[in-house]
């Protein structure tokens, strides 16, 4: 199994503790957001040399950090985080990890309690987006599921046709996130484009593969994008949820 987080960006709407540190290093309830998913994983059985971190914004703080509690993992460093979104930032690490199993991706201003990881980990399917079905918001991104299949993610769904909200959460095959590389390299950087998110990938990938939803509905998540966001983080997770059973 692979990982890739990515935590590159700068996180403006949660200054001014984004001023002096990096939106994966502001911390929930004493524990950087960074943390949790790393401990996720690590309950969730997978090893520190199968995660892949992608930074940018003061990455140097983020590296000390790593270096002195999480050494063995890797870390790919977005040089152009200022220009670019997170699509460029997962072409990046496609580039440079040598993917020869299953990938998890997800998104570096997330929390997702460890039953959700071992959820998509344990799912038999080559191919899945977590998704949060039934919930509607508007900030999140949203699926259409048709016939069993996601055919579309996207910010601007209406509600009548979302099936859920995306978590941020995805698990490809090999062969899929080369697929997700070659969409993002033809269709987005060769044509100048370097912002997009990487849903926008994803949307045109569902037109070409078989990919499922991974409903985890009832589990506890948190998307960090600002301050109110952080709040209701706060009365959601703690570090001992995550740190009891290591």
């Amino acid at each position: 199994m692979n990982v890739i987080i990515l935590a590159a960006g700068m996180g403006k709407r949660l200054r001014p503790l984004t001023q002096e540190i990096p939106k994966c290093m502001v911390k929930v309830n004493g524990m950087p957001i960074i943390e949790y998913e790393i401990l996720a994983y690590k309950q969730s059985g997978i090893e520190e040399e199968e995660i892949n971190i992608v930074i940018g914004y003061k990455h140097e703080i983020i590296q000390e950090f790593l270096k002195a509690k999480y050494p063995r993992i890797n870390v790919i460093t977005n040089t152009h985080y200022e220009s670019t979104n997170n699509m460029y930032s997962l072409y990046l690490a496609i580039e440079e990890i040598n993917l020869n199993n299953e990938v998890i991706v997800n998104n570096g201003d997330c929390i997702y309690e460890p039953g959700i990881v071992q959820k998509i980990i344990a799912s038999k399917r080559k191919n899945y987006i977590a998704v949060d079905k039934g919930n509607y918001t508007e900030e999140n991104m949203k699926i259409i599921v048709e016939n069993g299949l996601v055919r579309g993610i996207s910010k601007s769904i209406p509600k009548e046709k979302s099936y859920g909200t995306s978590i941020d959460l995805y698990k490809f095959t090999d062969n899929t996130i080369q697929k997700l590389r070659s969409i993002i390299l033809q269709k987005f950087i060769l044509s100048g484009d370097r912002t997009s998110w990487i849903e926008e990938a994803i949307n045109e990938l569902v037109k070409e593969e078989d990919v499922y939803p991974l409903n985890i509905k009832g589990f506890k998540w948190a998307e960090i994008d600002d301050h109110n966001d952080l709040k209701q983080a706060e009365s959601i997770f703690s570090p001992l949820m995550f740190k009891k059973s290591l």
